[in-house]
């Protein structure tokens, strides 16, 4: 059975799961097929349009989709910010899907918005930076819409070396799977997180029935999971949850062989209610 694979971001890419996930996967005799989403740093792949960038985002996420479907239900997977296109298809052709897995998802970005500036703000208070002043207006004068001020905070956030510290538990496999952001035409590209960002519009999905498992990781400070478990429950009137005791941000990669081994479970049961 085939499982689609929407990353994390916006602004980043499915490099570093192709290197770490993939053989994993397929030994276990898991397809996993990766989406990367449409960047000027990638001319081969496709197209980023600055107006509509979330539009033509989701839209690339369907072609993917479409691309892959070969007549039998797939299974789609979003990690983060990929939660967004995995809930937009699943609207979209829910007869396509036979299950969604979730991962750490980002649906409520305004809420993961002040959680990155609020740790970020006692990360530099607490190595006696100012710009901890300087985020702490940010937070103060915070709307919930990617404005102007929001914008000056991911700035501030992007300045501290030690922001991607405070989404991983594992430091090690932190340091391994950032590094495949390195490769030509795999790094971060800000032009489409701030595209994205801007015309960001919020899924209007409703008591889906295809069946959804949410992944989370006990110790994740980057999404609200309380705000995020309410909208799931709005949006899939089938859900199952599990939280990874020893992950924040990405269990998937913090605790893979406990996510393989789901994962491995999920799809056994799927074959099995195929057969009967």
């Amino acid at each position: 059975m085939k499982i689609l694979y929407y990353h994390g971001g916006p602004g980043f890419n499915s490099n570093p799961e192709k290197n770490v996930l993939l053989n994993r996967l397929r030994e276990s005799g898991i397809e996993l097929l990766l989406w990367n989403e449409p960047s000027l740093l990638r001319p081969q792949g496709q197209t980023f349009k600055a107006q509509n960038a979330f539009q033509n985002y989701l839209e690339c996420a369907e072609q993917f989709l479409l691309a892959n479907y070969s007549g039998e239900p797939i299974v789609l997977m979003g990690h983060s910010f990929g939660a967004n296109p995995v809930c937009y298809l699943t609207q979209r052709h829910p007869e396509k899907l036979a299950r969604v897995i979730i991962i750490s998802s980002d649906l409520s970005p305004a809420d993961a918005d002040r959680n990155i500036f609020q740790f970020t703000m006692m990360d530099f208070q607490e190595f006696k930076d100012e710009r901890s002043l300087e985020l702490e207006n940010i937070l103060a004068n915070y709307t919930g819409k990617f404005d102007a001020n929001t914008e000056n905070g991911f700035a501030l956030a992007a300045q501290n070396p030690r922001l991607f510290n405070y989404y991983w538990m594992n430091k090690e496999r932190m340091g391994s799977f950032l590094s495949f952001y390195a490769e030509p035409g795999f790094g971060v590209d800000l032009d489409s997180f701030f595209g994205v960002r801007r015309s960001f519009f919020a899924s209007n999905l409703k008591n889906s029935s295809v069946p959804a498992l949410a992944i989370f990781g006990k110790h994740d400070i980057v999404i609200s999971q309380e705000k995020e478990l309410s909208l799931l429950r709005q949006g899939f009137s089938s859900l199952e949850v599990l939280q990874f005791e020893e992950s924040a941000h990405y269990p998937h990669i913090e605790e893979t062989d406990r996510f393989l081994a789901i994962l491995t479970h999920e799809l056994d049961s799927l074959s099995d209610q195929r057969r009967n």
